[in-house]
C-alpha cells in the first residue's frame, strides 16, 4: 500500500492511500529510475466539489417508503406531487406493486422526481403495468425500471 501527499493551492495537505496494480508498479519503477526526487504536485481545490460531497454525505441514511396508488393519472397528479415534495434531501423507495393504470403525465412526474439531484430513489416491486407503460414510452432506463417483453 502506498501513500501520496498532495499540496493544494491553499496550502492544505491531503493524503491518499492506494494499492498500485502491476502496470502501475512497472511505471513507478521506471519513473524512479529516471528521477531521483519525488515530484511536488500542486492541484487546485475545487470548493464547489467539496460542497457537493458534503451535501451527499448529509443525505439521511434511512429510506422512506412511498406506496404508489393503483391509478396514477392526471387526476391524481396533484396529490402525488405533494406527497413526493416532502422527501427532498432523502432516500425514497417507491413501491409500485399496486399500480394498475399509469399515464404519460404521471411517468413524467416520476421521472422529474427520480432525476432530482438531492434525492436517491429505488424501486420496490414495480407492477408489470407500470413497467410496460414505461417501456412503451422508452422511459424504463430513465426511471430505473426493469425492461422485458411488452404483451
Amino acid at each position: 500500500m502506498n501513500k501520496m501527499q498532495i499540496n493544494s493551492t491553499d496550502d492544505e495537505q491531503k493524503e491518499f492511500t492506494f494499492e498500485p496494480t502491476d502496470v502501475e508498479n512497472h511505471y513507478a519503477e521506471n519513473f524512479q529510475l529516471k528521477f531521483s526526487t519525488k515530484p511536488n504536485i500542486t492541484l487546485p481545490v475545487n470548493k464547489q466539489a467539496n460542497k457537493s460531497i458534503d451535501s451527499l454525505v448529509s443525505l439521511k441514511s434511512e429510506w422512506n417508503k412511498v406506496s404508489l396508488e393503483a391509478n396514477l393519472t392526471l387526476a391524481q397528479l396533484k396529490d402525488l406531487k405533494e406527497c413526493l415534495e416532502q422527501y427532498h434531501d432523502s432516500r425514497v423507495q417507491l413501491c409500485g406493486k399496486k399500480v394498475e393504470r399509469v399515464d404519460t403525465a404521471a411517468l413524467q412526474l416520476l421521472m422529474a422526481f427520480i432525476n432530482s439531484s438531492d434525492i436517491t430513489v429505488g424501486w420496490v416491486e414495480p407492477s408489470p403495468k407500470l413497467c410496460q407503460a414505461a417501456q412503451l414510452l422508452d422511459l424504463s432506463s430513465y426511471l430505473g425500471l426493469p425492461t422485458g417483453t411488452v404483451n
